[in-house]
């Protein structure tokens, strides 16, 4: 037995954030309910070249959002879920999470 590749049932993600930003544009989605995409890259290490992940979550919205400030910087943490990118463009892929591993070929 083997597990499929590619799964046809729904899936739900969702998930908690904090992160640092020299400017508001975060806070701009969660403010308007719009959606954005959501990478997130993992690093076997910090040399050149070096394996990865990669998370790729093509349509989130923010559902929650605090902010504070850690000197210059504006620190926001907040609550998201994912969904089915639907949108019309051609170069996202219409999935909620895709995942990269640079160590696998096809």
């Amino acid at each position: 037995n083997v597990s499929p590749d590619v799964f046809t049932s729904g899936v739900r993600v969702s998930g908690s954030l904090s992160a640092l930003f020299d400017g508001g544009s975060v806070l701009v989605n969660f403010d308007e309910e719009t959606e954005a995409s959501l990478y997130i890259y993992l690093f076997a290490d910090s040399t050149r070249g070096s394996e990865f992940l990669l998370f790729k979550l093509p349509n989130v919205k923010i559902n929650s959002a605090d902010k504070s400030t850690d000197g210059q910087a504006l620190q926001v943490s907040g609550d998201f879920s994912a969904g089915k990118y639907v949108g019309a463009s051609t170069v996202i892929e219409g999935t909620t999470i895709l995942i990269n591993d640079s160590t696998v070929t096809a």
